[in-house]
């Protein structure tokens, strides 16, 4: 069975996440003055993701690329997540590890 990333029937995912998401692999973490918002992509490479800081909001983005015999496809799904009140947007970073992860880290506003 595939997996299917992005369940697209809620177009805002709210903080916490724990609590409202049925996405199953995204893990977040809230420390006294950073937050991590880690989602665990095994089958995805970093050149499929896009990433952006859209106001209060991180909007994720996977497009797959393939061949069938007659054709190419391209299949993009998105998932827009609403970052924790005190996380200052213009510290988001993200990076992509070797394990497959997407790794967002924030700074909390003092």
């Amino acid at each position: 069975m595939k997996r299917s990333y992005f369940n697209l029937n809620q177009p805002i995912i709210d903080y916490p996440y724990e609590t409202n998401n049925e996405d199953g692999f995204v893990k977040s973490t809230y420390f006294h003055n950073s937050f991590i918002l880690t989602f665990h992509l095994k089958n995805v490479n970093a050149k499929e993701i896009k990433f952006n800081v859209i106001g209060d909001n991180v909007r994720i983005e996977i497009i797959k690329e393939g061949k069938s015999k007659s054709a190419k496809f391209v299949k993009s799904s998105y998932k827009i997540y609403k970052l924790p009140e005190d996380v200052d947007s213009r510290s988001i970073k993200y990076m992509f590890n070797d394990n497959g992860d997407l790794v967002i880290t924030g700074e909390r506003q003092k």
